[in-house]
């Protein structure tokens, strides 16, 4: 599928809207390269996606490495760098099913993750969502093995791995609370051993992120633990859910980007304008703070329109982008999966803490964009999690794992070795047994 979109894409792409752009990555890659650190443009004053500190550091260091290795960033170089990216992934998300839901619906979710736009889409462009997908559903799998094992060396890797996502997609950051809430349920009885490993896990995950944190006071004098864009985006959700049209499954995201950039430039010039001098990775800093405030008052002062923006948001990250064949075309590969996804959730007779947890963290993921702009493309790194609960649907739909989940660890075992017709004939062999006694 990659191979083939390689040669596709620069044909379909600009048919639905879809032109290749850089979002600032290969600058900061460059710029990486050339010693100059995390910075988009030095020397000029930042917008709402561009500065100093806007991106996350992990997608960039690994661009500025195949940039030193390669001497360019090609869609080809992309190609090449990306897609094992997606074959780890693959393989990760057969290995998850295969432990919470069963094995068909491991090789299932497999299948469907690599013929989703998701696992090819992106793989010759410029897209962090590339690395994201596979580092969360690594964080996932950990998190699996720590609560079916816990270990101290399984909670070294899983505070290692949550951080390394944190800096990979800030959003990531809302694993860490997800992940101690289910080990407290899950250990609420063995409080000194839960305090144990939770000490671990926060002290590797704080320990990772304070690296990023130290670089960003350093140049801007200013505590920015993730990036200096939210502020100025969720302006942008704003003006997308006021202008929403259902005819055309689109809001005018472009002309919503330009009103919100006017309002970053006035709050910037106004800072600005009260300290003269002000250092420009700082002006950033306090530009978003600035914002930020804003918009925190605008949510206390109007509720119900944070109430509505919440809600739609929760709707449009699953299909709404910037053009309105993006968005159908979203919407024709989200919307049977989804479903699916349902089907799934609804034949979960007996939940376990592993699919618990796995619905938490989709649903934690998700509000925090549909409170500041709830775009498709935002909500990959949970699409995985979504493949998993519908390909469960499916196979549960097909009697294919039906009994699987109430069936006891040692039943499991004995069932792995039946398919299909195998699983009913085994069921038909003990009711027969149960009625000759």
């Amino acid at each position: 599928m990659n191979i083939a979109w390689f040669f596709l894409s620069p044909k379909v792409g600009p048919i639905v809207g879809a032109e290749p752009g850089t979002d600032g990555y290969a600058d900061i890659a460059t710029s990486l390269v050339r010693g100059h650190g995390f910075i988009f443009s030095p020397g000029i004053r930042s917008t709402i996606e561009f500065g100093y500190m806007k991106r996350e550091p992990v997608y960039p260091l690994l661009l500025s490495i195949a940039l030193r290795l390669t001497g360019s960033l090609s869609p080809m170089i992309l190609c090449i760098l990306q897609t094992p990216l997606s074959l780890i992934s693959c393989y990760l998300i057969y290995h998850l099913g295969q432990k919470i839901f069963g094995a068909s619906t491991g090789r299932l979710a497999a299948f469907i993750y690599a013929l989703h736009p998701l696992s090819f889409w992106y793989s010759p462009q410029f897209a962090s969502e590339i690395i994201t997908v596979p580092v969360m559903l690594l964080c996932l799998s950990l998190i699996e093995g720590f609560f079916a094992a816990p270990t101290r060396m399984k909670a070294v890797q899983v505070g290692g791995c949550v951080g390394l996502a944190t800096l990979t997609k800030s959003t990531c950051v809302l694993l860490l609370p997800v992940l101690l809430f289910f080990a407290l349920l899950q250990w609420h009885t063995k409080l000194r051993q839960l305090l144990s490993y939770a000490l671990i896990i926060v002290f590797l995950h704080a320990s990772i992120l304070s690296l990023w944190l130290i670089r960003n006071y350093a140049i801007s004098g200013e505590i920015v633990p993730f990036t200096t864009n939210s502020g100025g985006v969720f302006f942008i959700g704003n003006r997308v859910v006021e202008k929403f049209d259902i005819k055309t499954l689109t809001a005018e995201e472009p002309k919503a980007e330009i009103a919100a950039q006017a309002l970053y430039r006035t709050v910037q010039a106004e800072i600005a304008a009260r300290v003269p001098g002000m250092s420009l990775p700082r002006l950033e800093a306090q530009t978003d703070k600035q914002l930020t405030a804003m918009a925190r008052h605008l949510v206390f002062d109007n509720p119900l329109f944070a109430v509505r923006k919440l809600l739609s948001g929760m709707c449009f990250i699953w299909f709404l982008s910037s053009t309105t064949a993006k968005s159908w075309g979203w919407m024709m590969i989200q919307m049977p999966l989804l479903t699916f996804a349902f089907v799934g959730l609804y034949r979960l007779y007996k939940w376990d803490l592993h699919q618990c947890f796995l619905l938490c963290v989709a649903v934690a993921y998700i509000v925090p964009y549909a409170l500041l702009l709830a775009l498709a493309r935002y909500g990959m790194p949970i699409i995985p999690i979504v493949i998993l609960f519908a390909s469960y649907g499916v196979v549960s739909f097909l009697k294919l794992d039906a009994r699987r989940a109430d069936m006891t660890c040692g039943e499991k075992k004995h069932a792995d070795s039946y398919l299909g017709f195998g699983i009913c004939w085994h069921s038909l062999c003990r009711m027969s047994g149960a009625a000759r006694t």
